[in-house]
This record gives C-alpha cells, sequence and structure tokens, in this order.
C-alpha cells in the first residue's frame, strides 16, 4: 500500500511540474513576442547592431530551430491579421476558429 502512495505523490508531483514548466514557457513566449513587437529604431545606435538585435528578438520569439518555416509564416501572418482587427472581430475570430491553438505556441495571444 505504501509503494502505492509513493508512486501517486510522485505521478502528482510530476504532473505538477509539468504545469509550472508549461506556464514558465508560455510567460516566456508572450515576453518575447512583446520584446518584438515592442521594438523601435532608436536615432544614435548603429544601424547594423538594430538589425542585428531586431533579428535576434525574432528568432528568440520564433524558435527557429524547432519550427518549419510554413509555421512561423503562419504565426507572422496571423499575428499581423490580428493585430489589425478591430477587438470585437478579435474576438470573435478567436471563438470560430482555431487560430489561437494554433498560434498559442508562439505566445501571440495573452
Amino acid at each position: 500500500m505504501e509503494d502505492i502512495v509513493k508512486v501517486l505523490i510522485q505521478a502528482i508531483a510530476a504532473q505538477q511540474e509539468a504545469q509550472i514548466v508549461t506556464r514558465l514557457q508560455s510567460r516566456r513566449l508572450q515576453e518575447t513576442n512583446q520584446l518584438y513587437h515592442n521594438w523601435r529604431y532608436h536615432e544614435g545606435k548603429a544601424p547594423k547592431s538594430q538589425l542585428f538585435d531586431l533579428a535576434h528578438l525574432a528568432q528568440r520569439w520564433l524558435r527557429q530551430e524547432i519550427h518549419q518555416p510554413e509555421k512561423i509564416l503562419e504565426v507572422l501572418v496571423t499575428d499581423q491579421y490580428m493585430r489589425g482587427l478591430l477587438l470585437a472581430l478579435c474576438a470573435w475570430v478567436i471563438a470560430v476558429t482555431d487560430v489561437p491553438e494554433r498560434a498559442r505556441e508562439f505566445g501571440v495571444f495573452h
């Protein structure tokens, strides 16, 4: 009986740890998404350096090392589209499509 209890406690602990990791990853994606979208050009800083900074932010957000180019393109288009919609239309798109599920892993929606 004690062995079963130990196994159950370990399983619950592993599940809770996985949930925490998922929340942290989601928060990280949202933060990198915001950093990318809040980037602005700064006078006085070298243009090449700023381009490098922007590219680095995009790489951190889109994680090209684990996503196919088609998926990244889909997220970029979806993100720009959703940012251009009025709030009411945005809520409707989220409610009636599978856009949120496809884009959630990129932190597109907060």
